[in-house]
């Protein structure tokens, strides 16, 4: 809700903004780029929640008609699919990870646990330090 530029909402915003994290899966660059949408139409977040609902297909990639510009010129999709086309299984694992988090602080200690047998084994690289570097420097 920072996001969008106010510092106090009613309780049907927070309910709203809650919604529309939970329907995008609560991935952080989905939330951004929904975010600069709603600031850029000068919507309410209820409001856009509507609008999202009526569009989400299209918001999403199934259709080139809702313009998420002047943040993103592409689909959600577009932009998952040309985020992960060129990486490794590593990075791609790292990054996907990522997705679930803020943008701003993504605590380090969450890759590298001190008991690396709680690491799911997408992310069992991240016990080896070398390959852990490796997977976001390449």
């Amino acid at each position: 809700m920072k996001l969008i530029g106010s510092s106090t909402y009613k309780d049907e915003e927070r309910q709203a903004a809650e919604e529309l994290s939970e329907r995008l899966g609560g991935l952080a660059l989905a939330v951004v780029v929904m975010a600069m949408q709603i600031r850029h139409r000068r919507m309410q977040i209820h409001q856009f929640l509507d609008f999202y609902r009526e569009s989400a297909l299209k918001v999403h990639g199934r259709s080139r008609k809702v313009d998420l510009r002047p943040f993103y010129p592409h689909s959600l999709e577009t932009c998952w699919q040309v985020a992960f086309r060129s990486l490794n299984p590593s990075s791609a694992a790292f990054l996907g990870s990522c997705v679930f988090v803020g943008p701003d602080a993504i605590p380090e200690n969450l890759f590298s646990p001190k008991d690396s047998s709680r690491l799911p084994r997408s992310l069992e690289f991240c016990a080896d330090p070398w390959e852990y570097v490796k997977s976001f420097c390449m």
